[in-house]
């Protein structure tokens, strides 16, 4: 299934693992989780950032993956992708 709501889905998607986790009902390492970077920085942890148009620099991306990650409560993403 996919879901498209931007950090909404996230942190849905984070309360849903842990709890499926700590009840024994789910593997992470049998789910494929994808999210991603828009242009307009959008959930940008950098207050200054977001809402403004970047061109996808490292920093950006390091923090709005780590923020990612935050949201969904695991420990990594499979597929990272440019919006």
């Amino acid at each position: 299934a996919a879901f498209n709501y931007g950090k909404t889905t996230e942190i849905w998607m984070g309360n849903w693992l842990q709890k499926r986790v700590a009840e024994g009902k789910v593997d992470r390492s049998k789910l494929y989780f994808a999210t991603k970077c828009n242009p307009m920085g959008i959930g940008a942890p950098n207050q200054e950032k977001n809402g403004k148009a970047h061109g996808y620099d490292v920093e950006t991306l390091t923090e709005s993956c780590k923020a990612s990650i935050e949201r969904m409560k695991c420990d990594y993403i499979d597929l990272y992708q440019l919006h």
